[in-house]
């Protein structure tokens, strides 16, 4: 269930800027945690940076009419996988 604030920034901003948006938080965020492994990073930054991202998949989500629950099952599948590969 998207909420009216999601809603409302998409159909205002429209699905070019929404990517753009969603392409330049990652970076951002990538830059912080850079500096993380580089023992110069602030977790107030990663927090933000996280943050916006999550609101950027939330935008996204919406504007390309993905459903959670599909994106849910493909993250435990690859979880599973991995845990698969860890035991080997």
């Amino acid at each position: 269930m998207t909420c009216d604030k999601t809603k409302t920034i998409c159909d205002t901003y429209g699905k070019d800027k929404q990517i753009i948006k969603a392409i330049e938080e990652m970076n951002e965020l990538t830059h912080e945690l850079f500096k993380e492994l580089n023992k110069k990073g602030v977790k107030k930054n990663i927090i933000e940076e996280m943050a916006d991202v999550f609101n950027c998949l939330d935008n996204l989500q919406y504007i390309l009419n993905i459903k959670w629950s599909e994106v849910i099952d493909i993250m435990y599948e690859k979880k599973d996988r991995e845990i698969k590969r860890i035991k080997k």
